[in-house]
Formats: structure tokens, sequence, C-alpha cells
């Protein structure tokens, strides 16, 4: 019964496992193993959804894929070695772990609205874990103009989240 079971099942099922899912939060979710060897995994949470809900989601994801290793230098050059660092929102004693890259202004959303004016889908791709731009030149492009217009910096977990959820909302 799940909304997109066509593309799940693909050429057919060998088996579904129950596994740990280690993106984002590990959470619980299932792998499905195909008979051509292909799997997919998926969590709970798409259970339900709209399929424009999950075209959306999918999109976002491949959009943060594309610009992880930006994030991840910044949170390095941030910490610069240390164990800790000052939260740059609240001022709070943070850690690596402990720690979100935010998008301060624009904001993430603003950033993928202004570049992507079009309102045409973009074409995805999954790797069985993660969503990603299928067009590398768009890809390339969308790279560079985060690069060029995205100002970070890194805050609490708590706080980033809690900003995200506001954000969907407005």
């Amino acid at each position: 019964h799940h909304h997109n079971a066509d593309e799940l099942i693909g050429c057919g099922i060998a088996e579904v496992l129950v596994c740990v899912v280690m993106k984002g939060k590990f959470h619980w979710g299932f792998s499905v193993m195909r008979i051509d060897a292909s799997e997919e995994v998926f969590g709970f949470g798409k259970f339900g959804a709209k399929a424009e809900q999950v075209v959306r989601s999918r999109t976002i994801e491949a959009f943060r894929n594309a610009i992880k290793d930006q994030t991840i230098a910044y949170k390095e050059e941030y910490f610069d070695g240390h164990p800790e660092a000052v939260c740059e929102a609240t001022g709070e004693i943070i850690t690596r772990v402990g720690c979100h890259v935010d998008h301060e202004c624009p904001t993430f959303k603003e950033l993928t609205d202004r570049f992507f004016t079009t309102g045409k889908q973009i074409d995805v791709f999954s790797d069985g874990l993660s969503w990603h731009i299928a067009d590398e030149n768009l890809r390339v492009a969308w790279q560079e103009y985060h690069r060029e217009n995205a100002s970070l910096r890194c805050t609490t977990i708590a706080f980033n989240l809690s900003r995200m959820k506001n954000e969907r909302v407005a």
C-alpha cells in the first residue's frame, strides 16, 4: 500500500529487510532487495505522503547533497581542529556532532527558490541511500550559485531544526 510501490518493486522483490537508516538521525527503515540485485532504502516517513510531497522532498535532498562538501568544509574551518566552538546564533557551546550548518540569510529555501525559478520539475536519482541532481551541468551551476550566495553559520541542532520547522510553516 505504499504510495510509490511500483518504483520500490521495480523488476521484482527478492527480499525486504528491516534496517537502520544511517541518514540524518539514525532510524528504523526498510531495505528492498530486488531480483536484479538493486536495492532501495526507505523509511516510515514516506508512508501516506502525497506524490508531490515526495517529489519535493527528494528534490530538496538532492539540492542539499549537491552542496554537502561546502557545508562540511565550512564546519571544519569553523571548528579549526578544536573539539568545541560557539554557536553563531545562540552563543551556546557546540561540538562537531552537536552542530548543524545553517543558512543564515538567505535561507536554503530562498536560495533554491531563486536558483530554480522555472518551476519545472528537476530530475533526481537515487543511489539507494540519497537523492542527487541528475543533470551534471545543473548540479555544477547550483554548487557555484550556492558558493557565491550562501551565508553559512554553525548552530545548535535545536536552533536549526526549530528554524527549519518555522520556515516550512511560513
